[in-house]
Parts: C-alpha cells; structure tokens; sequence
C-alpha cells in the first residue's frame, strides 16, 4: 500500500523502519521514537502544511519522494521479487 500512496501524490509519513526503510530520511516525513505518537502528529501537520501551503513545495517535494521510491516501485523489480516469492512456495 505504501507504494500506491507514493505513486498517488501522498505525502508519506513512516518510521525510519517501516516501508520507507529502503529510502533516505530526507525523502519522506520521520516518525521518530521515544514519543512516537507526539512525533507522528507533529509530522502530519508539517505535511498539510505541505499540503496546503504553495504548489511547488509540495510538488518538488513529491518529485524527491517518488525519485528514491522508483528503484522500488519498478515494475520489472516487482515481478522479479513475486516470480522469487511464488517459487519458493512451489
């Protein structure tokens, strides 16, 4: 689901260890410990500051965050990563 969200224009906010472990911090907004749930709401109102404030931050922002996501998201490694997973289960 992470990815649909990257590819759909969504602001991410993760955890370091989450399904953005694979990606710079600089990239998507940190949820970081030991108060995780302070920090996840200070981080999802900096992204509807994002959000709401001028187009261009939130579309150079986006532009970051889909850049280090497309390694992952692409295609051709997906299906190599489900032919992988389907022939282990045979």
């Amino acid at each position: 689901m992470i990815f649909k969200a990257v590819k759909s224009n969504a602001i991410l906010v993760s955890t370091p260890d989450g399904g953005a472990a694979d990606v710079d911090e600089n990239t998507y907004l940190v949820v970081k410990s030991p108060d995780e749930l302070s920090s996840l709401y200070t981080q999802m109102d900096k992204a509807l500051d994002i959000v709401e404030g001028d187009n261009e931050e939130w579309a150079t922002f986006l532009r970051n965050q889909l850049a280090a996501f497309i390694k992952i998201i692409a295609t051709g490694r997906m299906l190599e990563d489900y032919l992988k997973l389907i022939a282990r289960t045979i």
